[in-house]
């Protein structure tokens, strides 16, 4: 009995969140730099230094869903565009999104995005509670990444990599 109750109070506070997550409309833009320094920034006569994070050569976006939006830590001004919902990451250590019928883009760009070659290195968690198992019911194909536009009447998304969410209940006798 006492579990029941916790799952109900559980969905019930997960209704109240997404509902306040998809009324909230910030109209946040992504910040804009003052002043742009590329050395360390020394403070108190060098007793304390400040130190940009590294950035590996040919990266040209990083997004570590630390924030409100989801904006690139690398200086390129490669923002993606779109919300997501913030969440710890693996184990309660880092950052991560909860992406529930929404998904970000990052534009394309000329400058940063030359080579026909990329790659995205992320992690990937398929969720297992209610409300996903009542949305995976449909025999669906998920994107998770693609390359394009999927619009009404456009669909211009390849390459792609697609998941099948669909949800198997095994019955044992």
């Amino acid at each position: 009995m006492l579990l029941y109750l916790y799952k109900i109070w559980y969905l019930i506070l997960l209704w109240l969140y997404t509902h306040n997550q998809y009324k909230c409309d910030l109209r946040l833009k992504p910040p804009e730099c003052d002043v742009s320094i590329d050395t360390s920034i020394c403070i108190n006569n060098g007793q304390k230094i400040l130190l940009p994070s590294a950035k590996p050569y040919g990266i040209s976006t990083h997004i570590t869903f630390d924030s409100l939006m989801p904006v690139d830590s690398t200086g390129n001004r490669n923002h993606a565009h779109g919300k997501f919902f913030a969440s710890s990451g693996f184990g309660g250590i880092g950052n991560s999104a909860l992406f529930r019928q929404n998904y970000i883009y990052i534009p394309h760009s000329d400058e940063y995005f030359k080579s026909v070659d990329f790659s995205y290195t992320f992690f990937i968690y398929l969720l297992q509670d209610e409300i996903s198992r009542k949305n995976n019911m449909e025999e669906k194909f998920c994107p998770v990444i693609h390359k394009g536009i999927i619009k009404d009447k456009i669909q211009e998304s390849s390459p792609a990599i697609l998941i099948n969410t669909k949800v198997k209940l095994n019955k044992y006798k």
